[in-house]
């Protein structure tokens, strides 16, 4: 019996010190968060958001080979610390949502892509279909200052479908909520072309596609595509097939997510789908911006 609450009395003790690791831990990582946002200029010796782009391709097939043209780029925000190194969003951005700091990332992350799509506009000939997207939840949509301003910086620097957004398919809203932003969809659609992501396997209702005012398009989750290939192949390239065909019946984009391999681009061009974005050799990784202009963007230059 001594023993046994001995034992106990150690783990108690060893528990009290995880928790306070963590609590060191959180606080550390919170302020290294506050850090990037106040640090607006970029400098490399503290803390920094950055923004990475994965681009976007449509891909048609001739034969047997199959061209891809860039179409777009999504934006990914990392965060780089000048010890740690490189950080992902799951590395963050959970404990940025809890201290009520994503407001003021998502407005950076707004304001970054408006510059860059200014500079792209100056700067290249881009493809008419051309487009860099932002990622944004449903309380964004229905936050006056965040609609109204993009929809007046779009204007004011003549991005008209320069600028896409991607919503994030968590519709955790009450009916409200859903109309408020039904209608500031509907007024930031004249300037911007909109997406549901992640769609297939969130909480988005079908009847969404007709509801939500001025939409553009879906993007099929990865975790949808990744299983083509697989046991569950028919099941899984009916449910893509039927999705694909609710797109094309509302007059709506299609784009898959997460193409890695040659039959899953072959099963999804043969479903009529043919945007894509992925880590498959025709298509491309997150990359900085930097290299984005360099590797892609090259033959697009003004002379």
């Amino acid at each position: 019996m001594i023993e046994f609450s001995q034992n106990l009395i150690a783990i108690e003790y060893e528990c009290i010190l995880d928790n306070s690791s963590r609590t060191r831990n959180r606080k550390k990582n919170l302020n290294t968060l506050k850090s990037a946002i106040r640090n607006a200029g970029g400098d490399s010796s503290a803390p920094r958001f950055e923004l990475f782009l994965q681009p976007k391709f449509l891909c048609k097939r001739n034969g047997a080979n199959i061209s891809c043209r860039l179409i777009g780029a999504e934006e990914l925000i990392r965060l780089r610390h000048p010890d740690i190194g490189l950080m992902m969003p799951d590395d963050f951005f959970s404990l940025a949502k809890n201290s009520g700091l994503t407001k003021a990332i998502d407005f950076w992350v707004r304001d970054s892509i408006v510059l860059l799509a200014c500079e792209l506009k100056e700067s290249y000939n881009l493809p008419s279909d051309f487009d860099l997207s932002i990622n944004v939840e449903p309380e964004q949509i229905a936050s006056d200052d965040f609609t109204s301003e993009l929809s007046t910086i779009i204007r004011q620097h003549a991005l008209d479908n320069l600028i896409s957004i991607e919503i994030l398919e968590n519709w955790a809203l009450d009916k409200r909520e859903s109309r408020n932003v039904n209608d500031r969809l509907g007024d930031l659609s004249r300037h911007t072309r909109i997406f549901i992501d992640d769609f297939g396997t969130g909480t988005t209702k079908i009847d969404y596609l007709a509801h939500i005012e001025g939409l553009s398009g879906i993007k099929i989750d990865m975790a949808l595509i990744r299983k083509i290939g697989t046991k569950r192949q028919d099941r899984i390239v009916s449910l893509i097939g039927g999705i694909a065909n609710l797109a094309s019946t509302h007059r709506i984009d299609v784009i898959a997510e997460g193409v890695e391999h040659d039959e899953q681009l072959n099963v999804l061009l043969d479903l009529g789908i043919n945007k894509f974005q992925g880590f498959h050799e025709k298509l491309g990784r997150p990359m900085p911006i930097e290299d984005f202009k360099k590797k892609l963007l090259s033959r697009f230059k003004k002379v």
